[in-house]
């Protein structure tokens, strides 16, 4: 580990504190992934601030708290699916099968340039078997047969706010499966409470609410942890105007 940069060898210590334990060539892709977002920011804004310190602290550590809650709830060592909505440059859809090689990936990503990234990233990293693009809108794909009611986890890490969040999210996952919902303390503070009615309409409840490790990632964040007891009504999600013109 030595001979990996300053920033690099910062971030395996939070993620040991975190619980979360990285081999050698799980660092190895992230810092590939690292140089390929910061080549690809030069030229399309996937993220404000590429600084290395900053995408590892504030992104990849920030998406990869999600392990230790996968871990817990995977059966056995089965392959497990997981969606994640709005993937922009990858976060936390593209850093979580990089650390565990349990997980089939789907990426929703509505804007042609950011998808693009996330197929060429998942090419050039050897996770084109693991990883699937679709470049949608998720208030379309989620009405699909072959996508519907199929996933094990959900995640949507700067889609909007938790009601959002499990319309989008909730019909995408079979029964029994988990929407991992990542947000700030303040967040849960002005939405939780508003969000669960729509969330039970939606066929969910909320099952757990994790607080994570402030000094480990210098700020105060909470994973929800939403288990989906039924299937989600046909009508949901609604469309992407009819949803926009409620957040009005």
């Amino acid at each position: 580990m030595n001979s990996l940069p300053d920033a690099f060898t910062d971030f395996n210590a939070r993620a040991l504190k975190l619980g979360i334990v990285l081999t050698t060539n799980n660092l190895k892709q992230i810092k590939e992934y690292c140089s390929l977002l910061q080549n690809y920011n030069l030229h399309t804004n996937l993220v404000g601030n590429a600084d290395l310190h900053v995408l590892l602290k504030s992104h990849v550590l920030d998406s990869l708290t999600l392990i230790p809650l996968i871990n817990e709830f995977q059966s056995g060592n089965s392959q497990s699916k997981l969606v994640d909505i709005g993937s922009g440059a990858g976060f936390p859809g593209l850093i979580l099968p990089l650390s565990s090689d349990s997980l089939t990936v789907t990426l929703i990503e509505s804007i042609n340039k950011k998808a693009r990234f996330l197929s060429q990233t998942a090419e050039t990293l050897g996770l084109s078997e693991r990883v699937n693009v679709a470049c949608d809108r998720a208030e379309s794909l989620a009405h699909k047969k072959t996508l519907r009611d199929t996933f094990d986890y959900a995640t949507a890490r700067a889609v909007g706010p938790l009601k959002l969040i499990g319309e989008l999210c909730l019909p995408f996952l079979k029964a029994g499966g988990y929407l991992l919902a990542q947000r700030s303390e303040k967040q849960v503070a002005e939405e939780l409470d508003s969000a669960l009615p729509f969330i039970s309409e939606l066929g969910g409840r909320l099952l757990a609410e994790r607080k994570l490790d402030q000094d480990v990632l210098e700020r105060s964040l909470r994973i929800l942890v939403i288990k989906k007891d039924k299937q989600t009504p046909r009508e949901y999600p609604r469309s992407a105007a009819a949803i926009k013109r409620e957040l009005a």
